[in-house]
């Protein structure tokens, strides 16, 4: 099962009709995988009693701030498969976030590996997960030290952008 949350923090869940004979001959095997239908609803209100089966595929797209993609990662990962995958997009402007998700499953013991992945993309594998994203994330994966620093610097210049269009906006109104 797949989980995806859009942008306003909202799990979006959708049922395959691909039967197993298909799934079979699109992957070589028999898939395990399927997607839920549920509508949408906030992250956080999101309950076990909603899902038949653990996801362990996810997706996080939501509010570009490191609040909210921290307190989305609380609210799923405790639904999901012991080894799951998360993709996180616009990784560039939830650095920070996503480092407290890294502390939080250190603290907890939870086993994981994550990766920095063009453009904006930050994927993590919980436990044995961690065996299907390896090849990904060591082919295709970014220096993430570069690019947290690339990051902060990006928005460090986006607020100096502001500040100063405000500034200049002021003046050209003022008597």
């Amino acid at each position: 099962m797949s989980l995806q949350s859009n942008k306003r923090s909202q799990p979006w869940m959708c049922q395959s009709s691909i039967s197993s004979r298909k799934r079979r001959s699109m992957t070589g095997a028999a898939s395990s995988r399927s997607w839920l239908q549920c509508g949408s609803i906030d992250a956080s209100m999101l309950t076990s009693s909603q899902i038949q089966e653990k996801p362990d595929l996810i997706l996080i797209d939501a509010e570009h701030t490191n609040a909210a993609v921290f307190s989305d990662f609380l609210s799923i990962y405790r639904l999901c498969q012991p080894a799951a995958m998360y993709a996180f997009h616009d990784a560039n402007l939830i650095y920070s976030g996503l480092q407290n998700i890294e502390t939080f499953l250190r603290h907890v013991g939870i086993d994981f590996a994550s990766y920095i992945l063009p453009d904006f993309l930050f994927a993590l594998a919980t436990n044995e997960g961690k065996r299907t994203l390896r090849p990904i994330g060591e082919r295709f994966g970014l220096n993430r030290q570069q690019y947290f620093l690339n990051a902060r610097n990006q928005v460090m210049m986006a607020h100096y952008e502001i500040v100063r269009h405000h500034f200049t906006t002021q003046r050209k109104l003022a008597p």
